[in-house]
């Protein structure tokens, strides 16, 4: 089975991936999936993934982030897009629509989410934002600004930095929703993940390791 997140809002597409996945382990919580980049994809395992099922689910979910982006690996996908598409587990394609020949996935594809980016004035983003909803420890909203400025051109370095300043502020001054100690923990764990992302230790970078510290906030 076929699932594709396209379009050129990203945001909204990475986003629409994000609720597949969490609708379908709300449904299933045993139900394991793998996250495939362009970096871990690796052609020879097409076959098992097509075949392979968990030790106690029938299915798995498979997100493959952006790997159609590279040729060698659409064109190994493309030429067993048949058994892909038949196959008992889930293949979530999330890709730009900047994508070359994502026809044949789109064709494919049992469900289709595509979103179309509205133009809209600059500067029309509170730049305050992201910082009010970290203070406020919002995940959802701080997640949904992220992405956001992301989109909008914004250096994940600069939002970085804005995530920091808040938590530092709590720790200093305190922050009613951050009780107790939580404050200085949430900020040797950003501190933690920003400098294994810098450094190479972790296998996430610097923007997904962002992305995933505002999502447990």
């Amino acid at each position: 089975m076929i699932v594709l997140c396209t379009g050129t809002d990203e945001a909204r597409a990475r986003n629409a991936a994000r609720e597949y996945v969490l609708k379908a382990r709300a449904k299933r919580p045993d139900l394991s999936y793998l996250r495939i980049t362009p970096d871990s994809f690796d052609a020879s395992h097409i076959t098992e993934w097509v075949g392979s099922q968990g030790l106690f689910v029938h299915k798995l979910l498979f997100v493959l982030d952006g790997v159609l982006a590279d040729s060698e690996a659409r064109d190994a996908l493309k030429g067993a897009i048949k058994e892909i598409r038949e196959s008992e587990n889930v293949f979530l394609f999330l890709e730009s629509a900047n994508t070359k020949d994502l026809s044949a996935f789109r064709n494919a594809a049992e469900k289709v989410y595509e979103f179309e980016r509205k133009a809209v004035p600059e500067k029309t983003q509170d730049p305050w934002a992201l910082m009010n909803a970290v203070r406020a420890r919002n995940a959802q909203r701080a997640w949904a600004v992220y992405r956001n400025e992301l989109a909008q051109g914004t250096p994940v370095e600069v939002l970085a930095g804005s995530v920091h300043s808040v938590l530092r502020s709590a720790v200093e001054k305190g922050n009613r929703n951050y009780p107790n100690d939580e404050a200085a923990r949430a900020s040797l764990s950003f501190a933690d993940r920003y400098h294994r992302a810098l450094s190479g230790a972790s296998s996430l970078s610097l923007e997904e390791e962002v992305e995933a510290f505002l999502l447990c906030l």
